[in-house]
């Protein structure tokens, strides 16, 4: 057989609750082949890894004891399979997770594994025969005494000084709090008048970006400027980020750089350095044959200055120096500052090439792309994964953004939702026109009716954790304004609510 491919979605569940709370949820198995597989699932626990994002399954028992106030998975209970899924066809795999009463607050972390063969046992606990990449990352926060507590560890420039307008920052942040954190913010790049020169955001409209407790984690972005003579000279990179959820924390930092061009800086310096020295010269050499020619127009072209006697430049008669007038002088000054300018003005040509670049900013994030890969500052909310037939090896990439936009994930394609529709206002036939506008997008309904009030004003569409994306992008088929709420409680995908104003 071929290789296969998996795809599993939301490759990231995000949720707070409180201790003694039962919460119940699902992840969805795709089977993207031509044959129909069973699904076998496992959950581990995870730690934070290397400071690129990625996480590390917890296996043995010393680590298991190391990281005992942040495990997860004693408390989910999920059905191992097998779960046939035909082909071509998606399984809505469900899980409860059970937090004990004397659960203490902070972060607890686990990951739900799919394969295609069930879990053995190894010396260091069980292991399912899947790639690392066909995962889903749950991050749960327990409610209580939470320390959101944050610092930069770093924040520097490759170097001080760049010969091209292209630097490489370098942000690292780290967690010494009990719960993940999601820093969000920008660099600023400003010039030496003050001028904003790029503007690179950091974690912007996502949720992926976590940082764990207890660890550091990395981004690498690059900024490009303007190439041109007036893009040198001293800049200004200042960091701000802010953090947390119930208290927001704010923090910054500055560093200076320098935007040079040494060939350019040498052509400039050798061409007014030569201008000079020729002005001088010449200078010089007008006044000499000025005195002369003053002395043979009164007679004592023989005798020099304080009466040392003067010499007449050879091949120059004296008579003849009175020829030397000042129109010519100034001729010659003007030849050598064409000259220079010329000069110089040419080698800019060369250098720049003729044209300026536009401005660019870049973001290079060192971490993998795809968020069930587990990575990615574009992850997609599917993570397609290619089966084999080996151990799964001990560490996932921790869903974030990929290297340059920081962009929201692609959101599932509707016929991979469930949606139910419900009327919100009293309306005759309310929920069956939203249900038809749904299904004219896509969308699979598999209820409408009355919802739990008619107070509802405008649309409002709950979602499963991990889901914003796709109710977003489902609210984009509306006129009407959309109020989104997460919600870990429901049978379905999203819940479609219309209520008063409703524009279909």
């Amino acid at each position: 057989m071929g290789n296969l491919t998996l795809s599993i979605t939301p490759p990231l569940i995000k949720n707070n609750v409180s201790p003694g709370q039962v919460w119940r949820s699902a992840v969805k198995v795709v089977n993207n082949n031509s044959v129909p597989m069973d699904i076998y699932t496992e959950v581990a626990d995870f730690r934070s890894g290397d400071e690129t994002g990625k996480v590390e399954f917890i296996r043995d028992q010393e680590q298991l004891d190391l990281y005992r106030d942040h495990l997860l998975s004693q408390w989910i209970d999920m059905d191992a399979g097998p779960h046939p899924i035909a082909p071509g066809q998606s399984l809505d795999i469900p899980f409860t997770i059970t937090v004990p009463d004397t659960a203490g607050p902070g972060g607890h972390y686990a990951a739900i594994l799919a394969g295609t063969k069930p879990p053995e046992k190894t010396s260091g606990g069980s292991s399912i025969k899947v790639s690392s990449q066909l995962a889903s990352l749950i991050l749960l926060r327990i409610n209580g005494e939470e320390k959101e507590e944050g610092l930069i560890r770093e924040f520097s420039a490759a170097r001080s000084v760049y010969f091209q307008p292209r630097v490489d920052f370098k942000i690292r942040f780290q967690n010494t709090g009990n719960v993940h954190l999601l820093p969000r913010g920008e660099i600023g790049v400003y010039d030496m008048f003050g001028s904003e020169k790029g503007n690179i955001k950091l974690n912007e409209n996502t949720e992926f970006g976590n940082v764990l407790p207890e660890s550091v984690r990395t981004w690498n972005f690059e900024w490009t400027g303007e190439k041109r003579i007036t893009a040198m000279g001293r800049y200004r990179a200042t960091l701000v980020l802010s953090y947390g959820d119930r208290a927001s924390e704010t923090l910054d930092h500055t560093l200076y750089f320098w935007v040079v061009y040494p060939k350019i800086l040498l052509i400039t310096v050798g061409s007014i350095s030569l201008f000079v020295f020729l002005l001088i010269f010449f200078i010089r050499r007008y006044i000499r044959k000025s005195i002369l020619a003053t002395q043979a127009q009164l007679g004592i072209a023989g005798t020099g200055v304080s009466g040392i006697p003067a010499r007449t430049p050879a091949g120059i008669p004296a008579a003849k120096t009175d020829k030397l007038n000042w129109r010519n002088f100034k001729k010659l000054i003007i030849g050598i500052s064409v000259f220079t300018i010329l000069v110089i003005g040419l080698s800019f040509y060369w250098y720049f090439g003729g044209e300026t670049e536009s401005m660019i900013t870049e973001t290079r994030n060192e971490e993998p792309a795809a968020e069930g890969e587990a990575n990615g500052q574009n992850a997609p909310e599917e993570a397609a994964v290619e089966i084999i037939e080996s151990e799964a090896v001990n560490e996932v990439p921790m869903p974030a953004e990929p290297e340059n936009t920081l962009a929201l994930p692609a959101p599932a394609a509707p016929a991979d939702l469930s949606v139910k529709a419900f009327n919100g206002s009293g309306l005759p036939g309310l929920a069956g026109a939203v249900a038809k506008k749904l299904e004219g997008g896509g969308y699979e309904v598999r209820e409408t009716g009355n919802a739990d009030n008619f107070d509802y004003s405008g649309l409002t569409i709950r979602y499963k954790p991990g889901l914003k994306a796709e109710a977003e992008a489902l609210g984009k088929i509306f006129k009407t304004p959309t109020v989104l709420i997460e919600a870990g409680n429901i049978d379905v995908d999203l819940i479609v609510i219309a209520g008063k104003g409703y524009q279909n």
